[in-house]
């Protein structure tokens, strides 16, 4: 699977479980997440970090909304 394949499921399973795609710039990805939604979980997020880092060596920036 290549990268932008990897990338774009990495974002569709953020909007499947509430969140919401903001931007990226050349350090993070930024996204919305929905109070009391599936991604809401502070495991959840720690686990899509450190995938988003390892992949592509990106973090993760969230607000709570």
């Amino acid at each position: 699977m290549d990268n932008k394949t990897l990338l774009k499921g990495m974002v569709k399973g953020f909007e499947d479980m509430g969140g919401k795609f903001i931007k990226v710039d050349h350090f993070d990805f930024f996204f919305e997440i929905k109070k009391g939604s599936e991604i809401d979980n502070d495991e959840k997020l720690k686990r899509a970090k450190n995938a988003l880092f390892s992949q592509f060596g990106l973090g993760l920036k969230i607000r709570r909304v």
